[in-house]
């Protein structure tokens, strides 16, 4: 085993286990490791009150069998240890954790993280030593699970002086056979100096003290109950205690009643022994002066005229050094503010933010909203506008006192003495005006121009559409009092004395016209339109025949002032009445008709095609010869004109469907089923349905004789 250990006389173990005792298994009852060497004769089983090791990292199944330790570095440098198992068959798993933030409760939550982890295990019946041991051939910092990942070694552990660390050493094996724990290498762990109060620190508010210790303390030793705060003699009880860790701190802060009115030498008593994980007891002389925390007294010295403010400032307790005074976050030259008041001067009136600081402990106090006030008068008459009339209402802000409104010749005020007042001028143009505040001596006085301008005058003349149909309507805009105007309409926008826009359609219009500098206005024009009218019209009968071509034109308009029905195919002739009786030639066709209305100088024409039609007349053979010698070869209908509708069949004596056409022209020349074969001599039934002028279908049967 020799060749396993390498022994540093500084490195004890404070605590040697009796054979047979059984080591606690959580991290909140660890077992302080004070030196360097133990031996633990039996193994612990179980996990005790607290599953701590999650399974994960290297330890697959978690937290099983476990013995937690914890101890605190006392120097930096690099940390290791060789675990040797009493029986080298025995397998011991192993993780450590840094949990000097967030203490035992962190390790699940990984806020105190593992930062060494071996599980390594052989299959061989002899598992040996395990631990921190470059020296030994560790490398990394998490081996196994198993001799498939890793040496039973992890490679030195680089720690740092204040780092508190825990232990947990895992019996995989379940036997009762123990181990022994060396810990090596040049990282002291082993911890015989007594803590120490090394600072403490009194708040501005002076209601906390804040103490800080050489090295980490369990929380859990301190009670407010037990500490006190003495200031010459008085003793200051703490309330409460707060601190960022949760179970071991570096630095506690002691809530107590405000110290404003102690002055002396304070000191922190514990009433109760405090010791480190070690047993080295807590040593708490540290003296602090205390002086009172630091007041202000603030006064302000008024501005004249709008300028020459001050601020003083008295301070108490501000300390050996010269406080600093910052105005709006801006610091005062150290010429003006000195070490007995702290002055600022040459202010102007208005609102200010102090704040003094105590640069013996950086204590800042701040008082905003030091009013500097304004003895003398300020007047703001605005901003220079516009005026679209020749008068125009006049305002001033100012304080109360003497006040008069004076401005060129040929204007006058409705009440020259009043801040609020009503301006008339005789002609446009801009006008300067002053208003001047007096109080006591002290005079101000602000200008503001007007630019005055005619009221519009505008003339407006729309002129509607010639014709309804077109867009032919305009608008002129003429100001008497303003001979310069801009007209702007859906986006065109024209200038000048007269403004004409023209190619509207009919409907309501919005113009918007600037007559003057800042001045404009809107306005709705509405083009008019004549009456619709149209060209429609009708004839009966339709369609006419060639027995009957004399039709009767009517025309559905009403308002109209005359019209004419023109035929070109009858020679242009033109037809004034409605409605208007015309004679079609006798012959079938379609006919142009065109009919021109006409109102208020407009027009409209329409046309339409007039349909004279023939008596339609068939004639059916009742045999034929289909035998080619040109004579009576073909069996088909003959019409007089071309139906409308036309449909026609032929059968055998036993009802079977043997042609059919719905082409008037087309004849059965015998054939059977699209020429299959031809027909022999027989007597042959035809169905047919045509349709000629009349709206009804005709539908006809018959027979005829096939004769080859």
């Amino acid at each position: 085993m020799a060749n396993f250990y390498r022994l540093i006389p500084l490195l004890l173990i404070c605590l040697w286990w009796s054979r047979g005792a059984t080591q606690t298994s959580d991290c909140e009852t660890a077992s302080s490791v004070c030196a360097g060497l133990f031996e633990q004769n039996d193994s612990p089983s179980g996990t005790g009150n607290v599953f701590e090791q999650a399974p994960g990292s290297c330890q697959t199944f978690g937290e099983f069998n476990s013995a937690w330790y914890v101890f605190t570095v006392q120097e930096d440098g690099d940390l290791s240890f060789i675990l040797q198992p009493n029986d080298d068959a025995d397998d011991y798993d192993w993780s450590l954790y840094d949990i000097t933030e967030g203490g035992c409760a962190g390790i699940n939550t990984g806020v105190s993280p593992e930062i060494s982890c071996n599980s390594y295990g052989s299959f061989d019946p002899l598992q040996g030593p395990t631990g921190i041991s470059s020296a030994n051939g560790g490398t990394g910092n998490s081996n196994g699970p198993g001799n498939a990942a890793g040496p039973p070694f992890n490679a030195d552990l680089p720690v740092t002086q204040g780092q508190v660390l825990a232990l947990v050493v895992m019996n995989f094996s379940a036997t009762l056979n123990g181990y022994s724990l060396e810990f090596g290498n040049e990282a002291e762990i082993f911890d015989n100096t007594p803590p120490v109060v090394s600072d403490v620190q009194v708040n501005c508010a002076q209601n906390e003290v804040t103490v800080s210790f050489s090295e980490s303390l369990l929380l859990s030793e301190f009670n407010a109950n037990e500490i006190v705060v003495n200031v010459d003699g008085t003793s200051v009880a703490v309330t409460s205690i707060e601190s960022t860790g949760n179970t071991y701190v570096s630095e506690i802060t002691l809530v107590t009643p405000t110290l404003v009115s102690e002055t002396g030498v304070a000191e922190v008593v514990f009433n109760a022994e405090i010791t480190d994980v070690c047993g080295n007891i807590l040593t708490s002389d540290f003296p602090v002066t205390l002086v009172g925390a630091m007041t202000i007294e603030i006064s302000t010295g008024p501005a004249c005229n709008g300028e020459g403010g001050s601020i003083v400032v008295e301070v108490v307790n501000a300390g050996a050094s010269c406080p600093t005074l910052a105005i709006n976050g801006i610091a005062v030259p150290s010429a003006e503010a000195g070490c007995g008041p702290l002055l600022a001067s040459n202010l102007t009136p208005g609102n200010y933010n102090v704040s003094v600081t105590n640069n013996d402990n950086g204590c800042v106090l701040t008082q905003n909203n030091i009013v500097v006030i304004n003895d003398n008068p300020i007047v703001n008459a605005g901003l220079d506008f516009w005026s679209c009339e020749l008068s125009s209402g006049i305002s001033v802000n100012a304080p109360a006192g003497n006040f008069v409104w004076t401005g060129p010749a040929g204007v006058s005020f409705q009440n020259p003495n009043s801040p609020e007042t009503t301006v008339s001028v005789n002609a446009p143009g801009t006008y300067t005006f002053t208003g001047t505040l007096t109080v006591g001596e002290c005079v101000a006085s602000d200008e503001v121009n007007i630019t005055f301008s005619s009221p519009p005058n505008l003339n407006i003349e729309p002129t509607a559409l010639s014709c309804f149909y077109l867009c032919d309507g305009s608008v002129l805009f003429q100001d008497e009092n303003n001979p310069v105007i801009e007209v702007e309409i859906d986006g065109a926008t024209a200038s000048g004395n007269t403004v004409v826009f023209e190619n509207f359609c009919a409907g309501s219009y919005v113009a918007n016209v600037t007559f003057s500098l800042g001045c404009f206005a809107f306005y709705t024009f509405t083009i008019e339109s004549p009456e619709a009218f149209s060209a429609d019209f009708e004839y009966t009968p339709n369609p006419a025949t060639v027995d009957n071509s004399v039709v009767t034109f009517t025309a559905l308009e009403q308002n109209y002032d005359s019209l004419e029905f023109i035929i070109p195919s009858l020679e242009g002739e033109r037809f004034t009445t409605n409605p208007s009786i015309v004679e079609l030639p006798e012959l079938p066709g379609f006919y142009i008709a065109e009919l021109v209305v006409y109102s208020n100088g407009c027009e409209q024409r329409s046309t339409l095609s007039v349909r004279v039609v023939d008596n339609l007349v068939v004639f059916i053979p009742n045999s034929f010869t289909p035998d080619n010698d040109g004579l009576n070869d073909v069996f088909l209908p003959v019409f007089s004109t071309e139906p409308e509708q036309y449909s026609f069949q032929v059968f055998n004596r036993w009802g079977d469907l043997i042609f059919e056409t719905t082409d008037w022209k087309q004849p059965w020349l015998g054939e059977v089923n699209d020429g299959d074969y031809y027909g022999t001599n027989d007597l042959y039934f035809w169905r047919m349905s045509y349709k000629g002028a009349d709206i009804d279908v005709v539908e006809q049967e018959g027979s005829v004789i096939l004769i080859r």
